[in-house]
């Protein structure tokens, strides 16, 4: 019998499914230009990111009904949307399944991160002139390149969730309305006040309408937890199917007022015995879950609120800006350390482990092309590997001693240049110890001049590794 491969074997490069170096610096190239595209009015960039989500997901429908080539470019503020969609790998699969997005399974829709560099250094402004003509012949109400001066040019049109109606408004309420609850837009038609909940709430209900016993359209019961198909046991599948064709389920999905959540809630809870046999209960906390971490607050087409996964990458990426990436020693140092921490998690699948910078933009890389990424960490971790930048940071501290004392068990090497006897918060005799054996686990010489892409530069991110 064969011996088993080695680990470096077990979890090679396979070049064409991993990251490379060239994309690991058009990466860092673009998380300038991204940095370069906050707004100081928050008010002003509220209207940037609401639109810009908006164009995203037009964007998205248009390229799975055309499939045009991603040699050309989508606008900036749409790559800024898919950058951030692309980072939650498990919503993203989900939801171009859900939406019928299938072109962007396929290894050819990745984020074209050569291709933009090479605008950014090619055209003083940035902007493919084949790419922004592309753009006019079929977006011609739509400026290309979104800026303070056109954000709110033009008129949002959305339906309203009771009567269907089209609702012409303008972008700043709308983006009132997309990112203030309080707010909302009132449909000329049947009076209603169209608000963001109400909006979630139809998605929802859409897609439970829609669903079928062979056929559940839900977000959050597309994929198990390994990020595969998942595939509802029937009798799974036929109790969600009785409780939303209950009569009390079906008196409020089928209500002419605005929904609102607390109606649902009460509705499910009603159905409390339809979920529970003798043997199995289906447990209508999922559901319950669901309908919070997918739903509610989104309004349009995907499970992630994008403009608040936008939002999360503004420190990581203010901290990024800060470093000198255009060495290849650095971004080579970066893309080995990554391979060498998905070896620490294919040996600790239930730790979570906290990446370093360098460490994660090797990582946030490597998802931007999802088919790669996913194709990678199937074959070699076996499942796929996810990526929730939400721990909480009164854990994070915990979290990142652990991986550095995991690390250097495995490797022998320090991991970190944060201090670790200061993250270290118990006061015992015994933490007096363990602070003193911390030591090998981080870097303590920082002698290198600033601004040089060195471990000391090397500030841990809030990271998890779970669904």
């Amino acid at each position: 019998m064969a011996s088993p491969p080695s680990y470096n074997e077990a979890i090679s490069d396979n070049g064409d499914i991993f990251v490379t170096l060239p994309d690991c610096q058009a990466h860092a190239s673009l998380l300038h230009t991204f940095y370069q595209l906050r707004i100081s009015d928050p008010e002003v960039e509220k209207v940037y990111l609401a639109r810009a989500e908006a164009r995203y997901f037009q964007w998205m429908d248009h390229v799975q009904s055309y499939g045009p080539s991603m040699e050309l470019l989508p606008p900036i503020d749409i790559v800024y949307m898919w950058h951030a969609h692309l980072l939650s790998p498990y919503r993203y699969y989900e939801d171009t399944l859900r939406n019928g997005w299938v072109l962007f399974h396929t290894k050819a829709y990745g984020l074209p991160l050569q291709r933009l560099e090479w605008a950014k250094t090619t055209f003083e402004d940035g902007v493919d002139p084949e790419s922004e003509q592309y753009w006019r012949k079929f977006f011609p109400d739509q400026p290309y390149k979104l800026t303070t001066d056109n954000v709110d040019a033009g008129f949002s049109w959305i339906a309203c969730p009771c009567c269907q109606s089209r609702i012409r408004s303008s972008w700043v309420d709308y983006a009132k309305m997309r990112t203030d609850k309080h707010s909302s837009i009132p449909c000329h038609n049947c009076k209603a006040k169209v608000t963001a909940e109400a909006l979630s709430c139809a998605r929802f209900v859409k897609d439970w309408s829609e669903s079928t016993k062979t056929d559940i359209k839900l977000a959050g019961f597309q994929l198990d937890k390994k990020g595969k198909r998942l595939y509802l046991q029937p009798e799974i599948a036929a109790r969600m199917i009785a409780i939303r064709d209950s009569a009390k389920v079906q008196a409020v999905l089928n209500s002419k007022e605005p929904l609102d959540w607390i109606e649902l809630v009460i509705a499910l809870r009603s159905q409390i015995t339809i979920g529970r046999t003798d043997s199995k209960r289906l447990d209508l906390n999922t559901v319950a879950t669901t309908m919070r971490s997918r739903y509610m607050g989104i309004p349009y087409k995907s499970s992630l609120d994008i403009i608040i996964a936008v939002a999360r990458q503004w420190e990581f990426t203010a901290k990024m800006v800060e470093i000198n990436w255009t060495t290849p020693a650095s971004v080579a140092d970066a893309v080995a350390r990554y391979k060498k921490f998905l070896m620490l998690m294919k040996d600790h699948p239930k730790s979570i482990l906290v990446p370093v910078l360098s460490i994660d933009l090797a990582w946030h890389t490597h998802m931007l092309n999802h088919y790669n990424y996913r194709e990678y960490t199937l074959k070699h971790l076996f499942l796929v590997v996810n990526h929730d930048d939400t721990i909480a940071s009164s854990k994070l501290n915990n979290y990142l001693i652990s991986t550095a004392k995991l690390w250097y068990q495995k490797y022998q090497e320090p991991y970190t240049s944060d201090n670790l006897e200061k993250l270290y918060s118990s006061s015992s005799m015994f933490a007096a110890i363990q602070k003193r054996k911390m030591r090998k686990y981080w870097y303590q010489d920082k002698t290198t001049e600033k601004k040089e892409p060195t471990m000391e530069k090397d500030r841990y991110v809030e990271h998890n590794t779970g669904k």
